[in-house]
């Protein structure tokens, strides 16, 4: 069992600290973007991730340089005074990859390009990097039907607007999510769901898909995500 408070990644010098809840981040594969949205020290991981960067840099390792940029990127987008380190971390990222020629690589970054700019507000550009992703998956022979692609896909057109789009992916990705036992992706998705109906005026899905996420957060006791469904809930209904 993993000690309360650390979660060890792939590199021995990288541990993932505690969440704000005060446990450990959980995630379901290393780098995931879920666990560092959990961080409650994102700034002094980011700076971490930075330093790991700049070192593989000046000893001429790109191939390590890149993913350190990308989780440096994930970290840093979730601090507004450090938007444009992460965007600039994970299109230099990018850049690596394409000139090394890593392109399985390249679309894991092409999915966390996506992700750091839908949390920076670039909508729109992450529509083009999830499609560009899309693309690379075909090319590749790689199955871009997996969780992560339809989720972001989700997401981003959540945050453009087009809820129906938004539904449709997240629906696509929820029993992935749930056939694999990603039970806190999964409670996510169901409420991110939840929030697409809200506008399309089917508050009736929307409260639905909402109880689902809740009975989950519970059962994974995070107490600040079941808070947070709940206020929702009585929103959606008062507006019934």
């Amino acid at each position: 069992m993993t000690p309360m408070g650390s979660l060890t990644l792939s590199s021995p010098w990288l541990s993932l600290p505690a969440t704000k809840d005060g446990t450990p981040a959980q995630c379901h594969s290393c780098g995931s973007a879920a666990a560092f949205e959990q961080l409650a020290d994102q700034r002094a991981f980011g700076t971490a991730l930075y330093w790991r960067a700049a070192c593989e840099w000046i000893l001429g390792y790109f191939q390590a340089e890149s993913p350190a940029l990308r989780l440096h990127a994930i970290s840093q987008a979730n601090l507004p005074e450090h938007y444009a380190d992460a965007v600039a971390s994970v299109e230099r990222a990018l850049a690596l990859v394409e000139v090394v020629g890593q392109p399985i690589n390249e679309l894991e970054i092409l999915h966390s390009a996506a992700h750091v700019r839908n949390l920076t507000g670039r909508h729109q550009a992450a529509l083009a990097r999830c499609q560009n992703g899309l693309r690379l998956a075909r090319n590749l022979e790689v199955a871009a039907s997996d969780a992560d692609w339809p989720a972001i896909l989700g997401d981003t057109y959540h945050d453009l607007g087009r809820y129906r789009d938004a539904a449709d992916y997240l629906s696509n990705a929820l029993p992935i999510f749930e056939d694999h036992f990603m039970n806190r992706a999964h409670a996510l998705c169901l409420l991110k769901l939840g929030y697409s109906y809200q506008p399309m005026a089917d508050r009736e899905a929307a409260i639905m898909r909402l109880n689902e996420s809740l009975a989950i957060f519970e059962e994974l006791q995070l107490s600040h995500h079941a808070q947070r469904v709940r206020d929702t809930i009585v929103s959606c209904r008062n507006r019934l």
